[in-house]
């Protein structure tokens, strides 16, 4: 898993570099809770492959308001925020990739490519063969998912 200073395996960037079109399969593996040899920094334990997903869709989305899908009201930000909510229990994973895979459907077409000018983006800087992510246009953005 890449991370701070850490590109991490070249296969987890091959996939990211799907784009969209990949986006749904990513979408469908959330709740796979099969457990991975990828440690989690600083919150402890194994990433499951849903979560790697999830960090993937990160990667190629940029800013899903993860937030409005967990309605929840917790001090923790970033992917804190992921990793406290589907820890919690199975359901919560489940409702993570209903409300995610609905807000794409819905927000798709508002997607909108970004170079990438090498900024801090997501958990990590891009590698240097990753060219930009998307990110939504809030003008477009869809509330009705």
């Amino acid at each position: 898993m890449p991370y701070i200073g850490n590109f991490g395996d070249s296969l987890y960037w091959k996939i990211v570099t799907e784009g969209l079109d990949i986006v749904p399969n990513l979408i469908e593996l959330i709740d796979d809770t099969t457990t991975t040899k990828a440690t989690i920094p600083n919150w402890g334990g194994y990433y499951c492959v849903g979560d790697i997903a999830f960090s993937m869709i990160n990667d190629i989305i940029f800013q899903i308001p993860i937030i409005d899908f967990i309605q929840t009201k917790t001090d923790f930000v970033g992917e804190k925020i992921y990793f406290e909510f589907v820890q919690d229990n199975f359901q919560n994973r489940a409702h993570m990739k209903n409300e995610l895979s609905k807000w794409f459907v819905a927000n798709k077409d508002g997607l909108e490519w970004v170079n990438n000018k090498k900024e801090f983006i997501a958990n990590h800087y891009d590698p240097p063969y990753i060219k930009g992510h998307y990110v939504f246009n809030k003008e477009i953005q869809s509330t009705n998912y």
